[in-house]
């Protein structure tokens, strides 16, 4: 059977994969939420599961992570289960890398799932076994900011969290220093990194089109090189967020080029997405307000977040300081290894990050509908040139030197699942 360890591992739920990081390693792993089952034989997660789908076509089971809590099962050649069970069968299978040790994980699932479906993966996890600690998005990205200093300990904030293809917004608080609160949580597909990356291609093909009267980007012919152009789109429009304008390669049968484009063209793009984001946002506020609660800020975390319009339209519209993370892509996972480190420590340690406690409460800033005009003087609207908050004297998250762990103050998980051990590879 395998035993517990000094190792600690965050997961995050993504919407086409799984990211993770171990603290006794320093990468990072992004794992496609792909999983094959056959009879006889251990499960397969992610490339293993796409080679022995395309061995024998129609036996992964893929689109699982957003159908957990849903009765409606996944199905798949010869089989079908619940979004719930997949997504249990996946964790298992990141967390049996090694047969003689357990890592004490925490997964981090969205924010605006029910307690209905938080309970059903639960439940999953523990009938397989699993060593997991379930926490939402919004503790997760909540405890990174906190611990890192990026927020005051113990602000209320509107967490905004703008993934590959998903748009969250959550009032989030951290009341008495034990955990953490999280109000009001909503997803939507209006504005997504996935939706800026397409915006930016169908700009692109559009222009070709019509510079080539023969292009045509339905041709067969196209494809690879269409699908290469939307890697280099998502680059090129990750480069807009630094800088100026990018150069975007163009390698098409017949067409070869490098196109620039300005940060400008990309706004005019993503306008009135980025508006409706704004609107979402400036209707969460409106609604924590009338409810009496206080707001200090708004914060902007995911990958998406670093397009510079989305902060500059925030802060002019909602009249609050906007902050967005030094590392937005990595937020939560970020979190959610912190919290496995937190309980890693109360083991005997074998490596865990080194993470120093948030400092004394900041003075908070009282929002008022009517301050939607202008941003108040207190407002930080992040030039292109700010994006990266200030350097803060914070030891690397995935520290692997073989010490004791600080027990950083933060949030304490709140959704204990299991202290089973795995019994054995799967």
């Amino acid at each position: 059977m395998a035993r517990s360890s000094g190792i600690g591992v965050g997961v995050v739920i993504g919407s086409d994969s799984f990211v993770s990081a171990f603290t006794d390693r320093p990468e990072i792993i992004r794992t496609p939420a792909v999983v094959q089952l056959a009879d006889n034989s251990l499960p397969l997660l992610g490339r293993l599961a796409e080679e022995a789908d395309r061995a024998h076509p129609g036996t992964a089971f893929r689109d699982f992570t957003s159908r957990v809590g849903d009765p409606v099962p996944v199905v798949a050649q010869g089989g079908s289960r619940t979004g719930a069970q997949l997504v249990a069968t996946a964790i298992q299978c990141l967390l049996t890398t090694d047969t003689a040790h357990t890592p004490t994980c925490v997964v981090a699932h969205p924010a605006s799932w029910t307690a209905h479906a938080v309970r059903e993966l639960g439940s999953a996890l523990r009938t397989s076994g699993s060593r997991v600690t379930l926490v939402s998005e919004a503790e997760a990205a909540y405890t990174a900011l906190a611990v890192s200093h990026e927020i005051p300990a113990h602000a209320t904030v509107l967490l905004c969290d703008v993934g590959s293809s998903t748009f969250d917004v959550a009032l989030v608080s951290w009341p008495d220093g034990s955990n953490v609160r999280v109000d009001r949580p909503t997803r939507t597909q209006e504005f997504s990194g996935d939706l800026v990356d397409a915006l930016l291609v169908e700009h692109v093909l559009t222009e070709l089109a019509a510079a080539n009267p023969g292009f045509d980007p339905r041709d067969r012919r196209n494809w690879n090189g269409i699908r290469a152009l939307r890697a280099r789109a998502r680059h090129a429009k990750e480069r807009l967020s630094r800088d100026v304008s990018a150069v975007l390669e163009i390698n098409l049968p017949g067409i070869q080029e490098n196109r620039r484009i300005v940060r400008s063209e990309l706004e005019a793009l993503i306008a009135e997405p980025v508006a409706r984001a704004v609107q979402r946002i400036a209707d969460a506020a409106d609604a924590a307000v009338r409810a009496g609660r206080e707001i200090d800020s708004v914060v902007l975390t995911g990958g998406g977040s670093a397009v510079p319009l989305l902060a500059e339209r925030v802060s002019a519209t909602i009249g609050l300081p906007v902050i967005s993370s030094g590392e937005p892509a990595r937020t939560v996972l970020r979190g959610a290894t912190m919290i496995a480190c937190r309980l890693v420590a109360k083991q005997p340690p074998v490596a865990a990050a080194r993470i120093a406690s948030p400092p004394p409460a900041a003075a908070r800033v009282t929002p008022h509908p009517a301050a939607r005009i202008a941003p108040p003087a207190a407002a930080r609207v992040l030039p292109p040139a700010a994006r990266v908050l200030p350097s803060v004297q914070r030891p690397a998250v995935f520290d692997s030197g073989p010490v004791a762990a600080e027990l950083p103050k933060v949030p304490a998980p709140v959704h204990p699942v299991s202290t089973m051990n795995s019994g054995g590879r799967h």
